[in-house]
C-alpha cells in the first residue's frame, strides 16, 4: 500500500499533503481507527469504501462512505474516512465539510490535531471553500422539520415527515439529518405520552382529533422506516385510544390489548372499551387486576359498574365504597 501510496502522490501532485513522504498521506482506512472513541459504524458498506480506498478507487470508497454516512450521520469516524477518501478523490468541498463534520462530533479525538492539518490542506485546494455550517437548503428543511414537529404537524403533505423527506433528498450529508430525524421521533414519544397521560386525567381528555392525528403521525412514521418496540406500542396506543374515542370499541380493544399490559393507563382504557362492548367478564378481570396496583377511584367507580351489570350488585357495592373512600396520603 505504501508504493501505491506513494505511486499516487507522484502522479497527483494537487493533493499531496505537507511533506513528500507517503507517512504524511491519508493511512489506509483499515488503519485509520486512531481515535478508539470513535469507530467505524457496523455497515456493510464500510468494507465496500475500504476496499475501494485500498485499491485507490477513492470515486468508489467516497460513494460508499456517503452511504454510511447517510445512514449513521451521528457516526464521527465515518467522516473521517469519507474526508480522506474525498481528497484523494479531488473532491475538496466534500471533504471540507466530511472534516468539519469529524471534528465537531469529535472534539477531543486523539488524532485531531493531524485531521485538522489535513482540514488545511484541503481548504487550499479550493478558492471557494464552503462556508461553516450546513447549506441554506438543509439549514431551511431542518427548521421545517423542527416547526412542523412542534405544531404536532406530522403527516401529509405539509407534515414534518414530508419536511424531513425533503431534508433527506438533498445530496448533502452531515448530523443535520440525524437531528431532523431525532425532532420527528423525539416529538412523537413526547406528545404520544402526553396524550395517553391526557387520557388518565379526564379532566383535561385529549379530544379524538388529537388522538387521530398523532396516530396518523405514526403511521406516517412507520412508512418511512422500521420502528423499535417503545415506537410501536406507542403508536397501538395511541392509535387504539383514537378508536376508544370514536367509539370503535370492538377495534379499540384489539388493538390496546397487546400494549396495555404494564401500563395502568391504557388498562383502564382497554377495561372502558371492554365495558362499553359489555364483555363485563373481561372487563372485570382487568380491572380487578388493577386495582390491585393503580390506587385510583376511578377504577374501583368502572369495577362496581361492569359488577353492576352483571347483577352482583352486593359486590358492585363494596367497590363503590372503596371509590368513596378519602384518598390515601401520598396518593394522587
Amino acid at each position: 500500500m505504501k508504493a501505491v501510496a506513494l505511486l499516487l502522490f507522484a502522479l497527483a501532485p494537487s493533493i499531496a499533503w505537507a511533506q513528500a513522504d507517503a507517512d504524511d498521506l491519508p493511512p489506509p482506512v483499515a488503519e485509520a481507527e486512531e481515535n478508539p472513541g470513535a469507530p467505524l459504524p457496523d455497515d456493510p458498506d464500510v468494507a465496500v469504501g475500504r476496499e475501494a480506498y485500498n485499491a485507490g478507487d477513492f470515486a468508489a470508497a467516497v460513494t460508499a462512505f456517503r452511504a454510511v454516512a447517510r445512514r449513521h450521520p451521528e457516526n464521527p469516524a465515518i467522516y473521517r474516512a469519507l474526508a480522506r477518501a474525498a481528497s484523494w478523490a479531488d473532491a475538496p468541498e466534500t471533504a471540507i465539510r466530511a472534516y468539519r463534520h469529524y471534528l465537531a462530533l469529535a472534539p477531543g479525538a486523539a488524532d485531531g490535531d493531524k485531521v485538522k492539518a489535513e482540514l488545511t490542506l484541503a481548504l487550499r485546494k479550493t478558492e471557494s471553500p464552503p462556508a461553516e455550517g450546513p447549506p441554506p437548503a438543509v439549514a431551511e428543511a431542518l427548521a421545517a422539520v423542527i416547526e412542523r414537529s412542534k405544531a404536532d404537524a406530522f403527516a401529509g403533505e405539509a407534515g414534518a415527515l414530508a419536511a424531513l423527506d425533503a431534508l433527506l433528498a438533498i445530496d448533502y450529508v452531515g448530523p443535520e439529518l440525524a437531528e431532523g430525524r431525532r425532532a420527528v421521533d423525539e416529538t412523537l414519544r413526547r406528545r404520544t405520552d402526553e396524550l395517553i397521560g391526557r387520557w388518565w386525567a379526564p379532566d383535561d381528555r385529549a379530544s379524538p382529533e388529537a388522538l387521530t392525528a398523532m396516530a396518523a403521525g405514526w403511521a406516517a412514521r412507520a412508512k418511512r422506516g422500521a420502528l423499535d418496540y417503545e415506537a410501536e406500542r406507542m403508536s397501538a396506543a395511541v392509535t387504539g385510544l383514537g378508536q376508544l374515542a370514536g367509539q370503535k370499541w370492538s377495534e379499540a380493544i384489539e388493538t390496546l390489548g397487546p400494549v396495555a399490559p404494564g401500563d395502568p393507563r391504557l388498562r383502564y382504557a382497554q377495561a372502558v372499551a371492554l365495558a362499553r362492548a359489555e364483555r363485563h367478564v373481561e372487563a372485570e378481570q382487568v380491572l380487578a387486576a388493577l386495582a390491585r396496583d393503580a390506587d385510583d377511584p376511578r377504577v374501583a367507580a368502572l369495577l362496581g359498574l361492569v359488577r353492576r351489570a352483571q347483577g352482583r350488585i352486593d359486590h358492585a357495592l363494596d367497590a363503590w365504597r372503596i371509590a368513596l373512600e378519602p384518598p390515601a396520603a401520598g396518593a394522587r
